[in-house]
């Protein structure tokens, strides 16, 4: 005999009334007692986080799809100069394009 044990859901919202993803029931409670978000409705269970989200998953893969275009950009403009960079050794102006856009995906993840 099986036991079909099924995953309850509870709606999300952060304070601005922006709809995000659905999270457990279990977490939605953790995150009430926490006082990081209140109570809207209980059935179906919604809740309203005190705090704004500023990055969906799909603005963060839009902004990732865009840094990769980015350094394939990058990329054949160095082909196209032929800096030529030898095993590990890097030069200047590569390394500092390269730490550049680290610290801008860093900055569109946070």
């Amino acid at each position: 005999m099986t036991i079909n044990k099924q995953q309850e859901y509870c709606f999300v919202i952060d304070c601005k009334g922006k709809q995000l993803s659905p999270t457990s029931i279990n977490n939605a409670w953790f995150l009430i007692r926490k006082e990081r978000a209140k109570l809207i409705n209980k059935y179906p269970m919604t809740i309203k986080l005190n705090k704004e989200v500023s990055n969906t998953l799909k603005e963060m893969n839009e902004e990732i799809k865009t840094t990769r275009d980015e350094v394939k950009e990058i990329k054949v403009e160095v082909q196209d100069t032929k800096v030529e960079v030898k095993n590990t050794e890097l030069t200047m102006e590569a390394f500092m394009s390269e730490l550049q856009l680290f610290r801008n995906v860093k900055l569109k993840i946070k």
